[in-house]
Formats: structure tokens, C-alpha cells, sequence
């Protein structure tokens, strides 16, 4: 059986990913946040998941392997190396380029899927086709989380995604194939530039995710149902997650802490209340 690994469970994620399962594709879904309040109005996402990681609601959704987890440079060739195609439903420029990177090294193609305001977008890369760093050697000004995104942009985007990932499952020439497809109104194809470029330096910017207005934080920090309980939060695939005062927090088996804050002084002292119930725990 085909096998497509789909990075990101946000909004395209859970359209692209539903789509798929319905035409019998096997899936995995690779996703480090977890449910919070303001993904309730995508598809896949009820109540009762806020708090549980999102790879795993969407992935119990469609019958798929969930793994929850960030994508970087270190595991991207174990976590890509079985997939016949990639899905890039992610949000941020980054992991866009390291999947590049490592689909360019394990001979792997994969799909660019993005939405701003209106306009939706979508590319096919071949391992041999032009490199995403090539015509986006930077990330854009623009986000989603200022700029805001439609729904039918979203809709329109995922299915275009679809429409590619199974023709290349079918081994057929993909219609996107060094080309991007843009749709703001009219249809466009863009042919993108051929031939490799000069290597792109790493950026290091943090990125605010689309639709949150949430705070990270990288700790040595590993959640149990001890600190859960400390803190009055609840525990659930590793994930812990409540409130402090009236600021949401969400602490990842990677380390990593998200907190919903007005400042960043607000939210500082949120996570170290939470470092604090790890400590404690100990």
C-alpha cells in the first residue's frame, strides 16, 4: 500500500489528511502541538480534544499512524525515508525547507500546500526539480495569524494538494511538477527556476503560529500525570495541559511549553510556575 506522511494537523492538514484516508491511502501524521481553543474551527477538531496532541485526535480520525514530534533536521530522514509522498500542510518557512531538504536527499517528492487571506497555493517538488530554497530563499512577510486566511482558500489549496499526491501515488506525471499553482481570483501557473542554487543559511527567527497568539518555550522539561496533578491540569499522550490564573499552557514530550499570554512577562512566569511543579515532582 502507497504510503503519504503528512506534516502539520492544522487546518489543511486535517482537509488533506480526510481526503486521502477516504480514497484508502495510508497515512502518517506528523504533528508536535497540541488541540487548543482557537483550532475548534477546523475540521477534525471538537471540545473534548483541547489539551491532547493534534497527530494523535486527527490520526484516531482517519485511521492513521500518529507521531507527535517536531520535524527538524535531525529526525527528518527517519521520519520521511518510508513515505511515496510527502504533504507539506505546515504553517512556517523553516520546516518547509528542512522537508526539502530531506526529500531531496531520500529521492522522496513532496507537495507544497499554503493559503493567506484569499489566495491558495500548491507546488509538486521532484527530487530532481527545482529546490524550494531556490524560489523561497527567505521567510515571507506575511503570516496567517496577522493577515488571516478564508476558508475556501484553505478548501481550494488542499484539494489542489489531493489532486497531486494521487496522481504521483499512481506513478502518472504530476501537473505541478516544477511549477506553482496560484489561485487569488484567477488561476495561475508559475514555472519555478530550474537548476540548484547557492545553500540558503538556516534561519533562527521564532515564528508565531497561524490563528494563536501563544508564547514557546524550549525547556528540559519531560510532562508526567505528577506535575498534571500538581498543577491542576489535565494528562493525556504525554501532553500536559490547563491554566494558571487565566493563561492557558501546553506542556510537549519534547520540552517545549506554549502559553497563551497578553506579554511575555505574563508568560514567562507561567513557565516557570510549570518548572516549577516539574521540580516539585521530582
Amino acid at each position: 500500500m502507497k504510503k503519504v506522511v503528512i506534516v502539520g494537523a492544522g487546518r489543511t492538514g486535517c482537509l488533506t489528511a480526510r481526503a486521502l484516508a477516504r480514497r484508502g491511502v495510508k497515512l502518517t501524521v506528523i504533528d508536535r502541538d497540541a488541540v487548543a481553543e482557537t483550532d475548534l474551527l477546523q475540521t477534525g477538531y471538537a471540545e473534548g480534544d483541547v489539551g491532547c496532541a493534534k497527530a494523535t485526535v486527527l490520526a484516531q480520525r482517519v485511521g492513521a499512524k500518529a507521531v507527535v514530534t517536531e520535524l527538524n533536521e535531525e529526525n527528518a530522514a527517519k521520519l520521511l525515508r518510508n513515505a511515496n509522498v510527502v504533504a507539506d500542510c505546515t504553517d512556517n518557512w523553516q520546516t518547509r525547507a528542512i522537508i526539502s531538504r530531506a526529500c531531496r536527499t531520500l529521492g522522496v517528492p513532496w507537495v507544497y500546500c499554503a493559503a493567506l487571506r484569499n489566495v491558495s497555493a500548491c507546488a509538486t517538488h521532484l527530487p530532481s526539480g527545482p529546490r524550494f530554497e531556490c524560489w523561497a530563499p527567505r521567510p515571507p512577510p506575511q503570516s496567517c495569524s496577522v493577515e488571516g486566511v478564508t476558508r475556501e482558500a484553505l478548501r481550494r489549496a488542499s484539494q489542489k494538494q489531493v489532486k497531486e499526491i494521487l496522481t504521483l501515488l499512481t506513478k502518472q506525471p504530476a501537473a505541478l511538477a516544477g511549477k506553482l499553482w496560484v489561485f487569488d481570483g484567477m488561476e495561475r501557473i508559475v514555472l519555478l527556476p530550474q537548476g540548484d542554487c547557492k545553500r540558503v543559511r538556516h534561519y533562527e527567527r521564532a515564528f508565531r503560529l497561524c490563528g494563536s497568539n501563544e508564547w514557546q518555550f524550549y525547556n528540559k522539561f519531560k510532562p508526567t500525570r505528577r506535575i498534571a496533578a500538581r498543577l491542576g491540569a489535565r494528562f493525556a499522550d504525554g501532553v500536559v495541559a490547563g491554566k494558571i490564573g487565566n493563561m492557558q499552557f501546553v506542556a510537549m514530550p519534547d520540552g517545549r511549553i506554549l502559553v497563551r499570554a497578553a506579554t511575555a512577562k505574563r508568560a514567562r512566569q507561567v513557565n516557570a510556575c510549570v518548572l516549577a511543579a516539574g521540580s516539585a515532582a521530582e
